[in-house]
């Protein structure tokens, strides 16, 4: 289950997207009313430990890599893999598994661009070029790599980029007052 040392994180979500994917046939089966051997009832169990693992330990990056961890169904937001891995086998967790593939595939491609571009290390892992920091696999071109690690040091980080466009809409408010009673 666990890849091997030096192998990338492109490599494993490969190949947690081909257990995704062998699961979904044996998912596809089961709504075809094909009878399971007992060879493929216990791949089918070890399937969905492994990627219910690798959910745990992939899933972090996934997310951050595509933005996508939660599925709306009739306008509440879930979390995508307890849908997709709930049991018994039923048509919502089967579409929803459909979707944790695609995001998987997502996942690959940008991490593969990111790699590309010199964001990220083959671990998966943002890299710092150039005195600047990278956040979410893009440049930021004006905030030294000291305030961001300060920031995220303090944890404020989260504060800063929630108070620039609160700031921004305050000066657009007073602008916009002030033009009016001139």
């Amino acid at each position: 289950m666990e890849m091997q040392e030096g192998t990338s994180k492109v490599a494993e979500l490969e190949a947690f997207r081909n257990e995704l994917v062998e699961y979904d046939k044996f998912y596809q089966r089961h709504f075809d009313s094909e009878e399971l051997t007992r060879d493929e009832t216990r791949r089918l169990g070890q399937l969905y430990e492994n990627i219910s693992c690798k959910v745990g330990s992939l899933g972090p990056l996934i997310t951050e890599l595509t933005g996508i961890d939660k599925i709306d169904i009739q306008g509440r937001k879930h979390d995508m893999w307890l849908i997709a891995l709930s049991s018994p086998m039923d048509p919502l967790a089967y579409r929803v598994l459909g979707d944790c593939i695609h995001v998987v595939n997502r996942a690959i491609g940008r991490l593969e661009a990111d790699i590309q571009r010199g964001y990220r290390d083959k671990n998966g892992d943002i890299k710092e070029k150039a005195g600047l920091s990278t956040i979410s696999g893009e440049k930021s071109k004006s905030v030294p790599k000291k305030v961001w690690r300060w920031a995220k040091a303090n944890k404020l980080w989260s504060i800063i980029i929630i108070a620039i466009p609160v700031i921004a809409a305050l000066l657009y408010v007073i602008d916009y007052f002030w033009k009016l009673f001139s």
